[in-house]
């Protein structure tokens, strides 16, 4: 479908998504800072070309995110070809969470507020947008069929339950103890996946912080320091910048190159991650779909740059980092240390 932007501003924005999550709130339209919601729950998503669809009964939701547009950017943004054009979707989720927040406050402890959560791209069964009433985007489509039904290809597939063959790179992991950083990690996207942005920065930072701290122990312990509690005794006795000197003075002392000789732009992205971690924990502060990605990635890479150069062994599963790269490429105005969209795929790292 061609994009075309309107002839004036300012332009009416519309996202029309379908979230797999029920609460008690009555149809109709909200307020949502400069938003509008308006929410209903259909039984059928009536699409052109593909019919009616019919919906989860009871356990969907729809909400039409709704708001202007004075300035055409928002506008540039969705004719756009790169990943700017979603960013509009990820703020429209966000508002929908600020209309779900307020439902779980006045009920927690009560069966209404167990229906009710924070929601991410995941929990999205179908999505589409508008712009002065026209659709400017595909319609995207989370709903799945299984029994042989699938409506999108599938039906011939060995395993209709499971067309693309995921149960099979499964089954070796289960009860097991593979890729034991990698599985720490996987709750960070899922958290993102979910809409639970600060608490994917945190747990990011958490991995690497807890990982350093590991592989610090193993370079000690190699260099003679074979008493546990001296060397618990040693790291602890570092409180401010804890991150920072770690990577820093201590690392070349035990690997004769600090981190920010391994990778230039190091030192940044640690002050950076160490600035929102603390704001998030100590100053109140709500992280962003952006900060989260950005967050992930840094941890991940700072691991793996460690990994590299032999100060322990970083093995995650095919496609983590590569997702986690790509993640913190496609957000808003990424700083100087976040491969660019245009070269992610290129880069070997």
């Amino acid at each position: 479908m061609e994009n075309k932007v309107p002839e004036k501003l300012p332009a009416q924005i519309e996202y029309q998504i379908v979230v797999a999550v029920l609460g008690p709130i009555i149809s109709g339209n909200y307020t949502v800072g400069r938003t509008t919601i308006q929410v209903a729950y259909p039984s059928h998503l009536n699409i052109e070309r593909l019919g009616s669809i019919p919906l989860p009964n009871g356990l969907s939701t729809m909400f039409r995110v709704m708001w202007q547009d004075t300035t055409g950017e928002i506008v540039a943004k969705l004719n756009s070809k790169g990943a700017d054009r979603f960013q509009p979707f990820y703020f429209a989720l966000e508002q929908i969470n600020e209309l779900l927040l307020a439902y779980k406050l006045v009920r927690i402890g009560h069966i209404n507020g167990s229906e009710v959560r924070t929601i991410g791209e995941a929990d999205c069964l179908a999505h589409t947008n508008l712009i002065n009433g026209k659709f400017v985007g595909d319609l995207s489509m989370n709903l799945r069929t299984h029994g042989g039904t699938n409506r999108w290809g599938f039906a011939h597939a060995k395993h209709p339950e499971d067309p693309l063959g995921t149960t099979n790179l499964a089954v070796p992991h289960i009860g097991q103890s593979t890729f034991p950083i990698g599985r720490k990690f996987a709750r960070c996207f899922d958290l993102i996946e979910h809409g639970y942005y600060t608490e994917a920065l945190i747990v990011s930072f958490a991995i690497l912080d807890d990982q350093v701290q590991i592989a610090l122990h193993s370079l000690l312990e190699a260099k003679g320091l074979n008493e546990e509690s001296e060397r618990k005794q040693l790291l602890r006795n570092i409180k401010e910048q804890r991150l920072k000197l770690f990577l820093g003075p201590v690392l070349k002392l035990l690997l004769s190159k600090s981190i920010s000789e391994l990778w230039p732009d190091a030192d940044v992205a640690m002050d950076w991650l160490n600035s929102e971690r603390n704001a998030a924990m100590h100053g109140g502060y709500h992280a962003n779909r952006r900060s989260a990605a950005f967050a992930l990635f840094a941890s991940m890479k700072l691991l793996l740059v460690l990994s590299r150069n032999g100060a322990f062994k970083l093995d995650l599963p095919n496609g983590m980092y590569r997702t986690a790269r790509i993640m913190a490429a496609w957000q808003d105005s990424p700083p100087k240390w976040i491969p660019r969209s245009d070269e992610v795929d290129n880069i070997n790292d």
